[in-house]
């Protein structure tokens, strides 16, 4: 249902929504999973001109990438935003289907934005009204990545340290791991 409120509370605001689900393994313990992703696909697609799928075997890096803002429970893909800057919103009350039982999601990072199913919506609309607040909850994860835009750079000159016997720059030993 986290499909359903995510579309309910958002479809009717002028911003493109783009729903992109995880690729479900073809193990039958999946399959419970698998037609709940197509119910709701069905449930929604071609309904809305503002709503769009990207498939479930596309890399979520497309969608990261064309993306202003990531809605989602507890998963990875809200740190993966920071990479490209944008913040994230998590829902704290989608709960979480564990084995044993379901359990709300936990969030424990400062660079997502909490809500529930019942803030979603406001919270999305003034993070799009209100250029201020986006440009600070995009900020929220600067400097979580260490060395981020000079890790390839700086990997580089590891290497061409170590096949060539040379001594490893200073800035290079003082970089954050």
């Amino acid at each position: 249902g986290k499909e359903d409120d995510f579309v309910k509370a958002l479809v009717d605001l002028p911003i493109n929504l783009i729903i992109k689900q995880a690729a479900a393994s073809p193990h039958p313990a999946f399959q419970f999973f698998r037609e709940n992703v197509a119910e709701m696909r069905l449930l929604h697609e071609n309904k809305y001109d503002n709503l769009t799928y990207i498939e479930p075997e596309e890399n979520i890096l497309v969608a990261l990438c064309v993306c202003d803002m990531v809605v989602s429970d507890e998963s990875s893909v809200m740190t993966e935003a920071v990479l490209y800057g944008k913040p994230s919103l998590a829902i704290t009350d989608w709960l979480i289907p564990d084995e044993k039982t379901h359990r709300y999601s936990s969030v424990p990072f400062d660079y997502v934005i909490k809500g529930t199913k019942e803030t979603m919506r406001e919270i999305v609309k003034k993070l799009f009204t209100d250029k201020d607040m986006y440009k600070q909850a995009c900020q929220l994860g600067k400097g979580f990545f260490a060395n981020q835009g000079h890790a390839s750079e700086y990997i580089v000159r590891l290497i061409d340290a170590f096949i060539e016997n040379k001594k490893i720059d200073t800035e290079l030993l003082v970089q954050k791991v």
